[in-house]
């Protein structure tokens, strides 16, 4: 291999952990009480840290919706 060829392969591979990285996140695994005005980004970014967009994606994939009503039982933890 050339020096070339290795600086490119080894640059692919850094440059995957860090797209395998950045929308990492972190949540403690609890159950959360939606309150009157709060959205499932409201609540990550309450309870967890990092990417909380991602962790609401997640939630909300997990449940089938988005949508979160007063009353509802939202489950967190980390993916």
């Amino acid at each position: 291999m050339t020096l070339a060829t290795i600086a490119i392969v080894a640059g692919a591979y850094l440059l995957g952990q860090f797209i395998d990285t950045k929308y990492d996140y972190s949540c403690p695994t609890m159950l959360v009480t939606a309150i009157d005005g709060d959205t499932l980004s409201e609540i990550t970014e309450r309870y967890c840290k990092g990417h909380t967009l991602q962790a609401s994606w997640d939630i909300a994939h997990e449940r089938g919706t988005a949508l979160i009503h007063v009353g509802d039982i939202i489950q967190l933890g980390d993916k």
